[in-house]
């Protein structure tokens, strides 16, 4: 399914004329290479060459003009975005309501950049990665959203910026040198490639998730706006009133993504997370029910009878089952080629191709997913948190939430108490050993030459990945450094001139 706003940016840093090395037409095949967009377009003058492509999701969608263009101050946009707080911007942007409705998010960026020029993406709320040409000031700004959801690409040197929301177009200039990094691929073969900034061509980068990159003839200027907080700023009474702050933010941020003027897919495994998911789709989607569709494998024995639980529950019409992923593997490697222009660094992202062609078919252009949740809902790290109250002394906290009956409950309380004593303060091995053993049986298999194992430090990297979660008692800790952290450190200049 390749059912996403796109676009392309080529725009050159000196007062000569970008070279003419790919049309907008190849641009567009680039970047839907199945299919048609909704709608495309483009402006190219002798510095910039700005390409759009739309196909139609949400009601703002359909007024993108692609790309959006104001002929009084000269500025173009071009996003792939879903503006959530539309709302609020209104009252800030002292916009009519009524006059929201008919403003595409392009445009909504466009007043935002307006009126606080790069500051604008400390009001945005929402899925998003937008290019904004300004043509007066000869300045080109980008942003991508705090969580890094939507993808972002570009190459920069001293005389030439190109940036896209897929790499296939890039690789096709005759101007942007192409070459492929080793590291990047012996990584790859040992699941340590994936990253904020490395793509596997060498000087193509991502632009990170939170950050914003500004380049103008002289100068670059790469700025991250957003960072996650590991201090609490919500104090409330009791575990209740959390609960239900939870259940709140819950609400509204599955309620942004059911905005679809079409019919709406949610994957269902028939656990916690995608469970959650799909019967809050199912309540607050404003559509037929008819028009919502689950889609599911069922391998494991309880699967089955977890899925039609979910689906019994909540009226479910449609529940797609796939009880075998038997697939064209070379199909599906050309097709993901062809739009990445990479291949794929998640298993997730062929192994759901069955759900995909399946939505297609249905077309449906939202597919909410759960899958993965236990890195940030029902996580599998939550035997920190006792821990950590027992480190905080709050014994009477964790006496209140522990299981059993008072007898079992003090009990477990004393257990804890105990393991901190024997443990120093819980200290845990170097490595998790449960990590260590399995990564100790997968070394002997891998196909990376001995040459190339010590070259790039492989072994080294490879198993540090098993100390994962070893040695922390601070589930939120643990969270910001090894999920949202970026892995390679403090950013780094691209090449070309820069303020930094």
């Amino acid at each position: 399914m390749n059912r996403t706003p796109m676009f392309f940016l080529n725009f050159s840093r000196t007062h000569q004329p970008i070279e003419k090395s790919i049309a907008p037409q190849a641009v567009i095949q680039h970047l839907v290479p199945f299919g048609a967009p909704d709608k495309n377009g483009f402006f190219e003058n002798e510095q910039v060459l700005l390409v759009q492509c739309v196909n139609w999701n949400t009601a703002p969608s359909t007024l993108e003009p692609a790309p959006f263009y104001n002929p009084r101050t000269k500025v173009h946009v071009a996003a792939w975005a879903r503006i959530d707080n539309r709302e609020e911007l209104a009252g800030k942007l002292d916009v009519p309501r009524a006059e929201t409705e008919r403003i595409c998010d392009s445009e909504l960026i466009f007043k935002c950049y307006l009126k606080w020029q790069e500051d604008c993406v400390n009001h945005l709320i929402g899925d998003f990665v937008f290019v904004v040409y300004d043509e007066k000031r000869r300045k080109v700004f980008c942003a991508r959203d705090h969580m890094g959801v939507r993808p972002f690409y570009y190459y920069l040197s001293d005389d030439r910026f190109v940036c896209a929301t897929s790499i296939a177009p890039l690789i096709h200039l005759k101007d942007v040198p192409v070459q492929i990094s080793r590291k990047w691929m012996v990584d790859y073969l040992t699941h340590l490639s994936m990253n904020f900034d490395e793509t596997p061509y060498i000087g193509i980068h991502k632009l990170a998730p939170a950050h914003t990159l500004t380049v103008t003839p002289e100068k670059h200027h790469l700025r991250q706006y957003f960072e996650l907080s590991a201090e609490p700023e919500l104090k409330l009474k009791d575990s209740r009133e959390y609960v239900e702050a939870y259940r709140e933010q819950l609400e509204t941020t599955i309620k942004c993504r059911l905005n679809t003027t079409y019919p709406l897919g949610s994957e269902l495994s028939g656990g916690l997370d995608s469970s959650t998911i799909t019967a809050y789709a199912a309540k607050f989607f404003d559509q037929p029910l008819t028009q919502l569709h689950a889609f599911a494998f069922a391998n494991l024995e309880m699967e089955p009878q977890y899925i039609l639980a979910v689906s019994q529950a909540y009226g479910l019409p449609h529940t797609h089952v796939v009880a075998s992923r038997q697939q064209d593997q070379d199909a599906v490697l050309d097709r993901s080629l062809k739009i990445l222009g990479y291949p794929v660094e998640h298993g997730n992202a062929t192994f759901h191709e069955p759900f995909y062609q399946l939505a297609e078919t249905f077309e449906i252009r939202t597919l909410l997913s759960g899958f993965g949740g236990d890195e940030f809902g029902t996580t599998i790290h939550g035997y920190m948190v006792p821990m950590e109250m027992i480190l905080k002394r709050r014994y009477k906290d964790l006496f209140n939430v522990l299981p059993g009956n008072a007898l079992f409950r003090f009990l477990r309380l004393m257990k804890l108490k105990l393991r901190k004593i024997q443990s120093h303060d819980f200290t845990r091995p170097e490595y998790t050993p449960r990590f260590l053993a399995a990564w100790n049986k997968r070394w002997p298999h891998q196909i990376v030459t001995p040459e190339m194992v010590k070259a790039y430090d492989l072994k080294t990297r490879y198993f540090d990945t098993a100390r994962f979660d070893a040695g922390y008692t601070d589930l939120k800790k643990f969270t910001l450094d090894a999920l949202c952290a970026h892995p390679y450190g403090k950013l780094h200049p691209h090449g070309g001139r820069t303020e930094d």
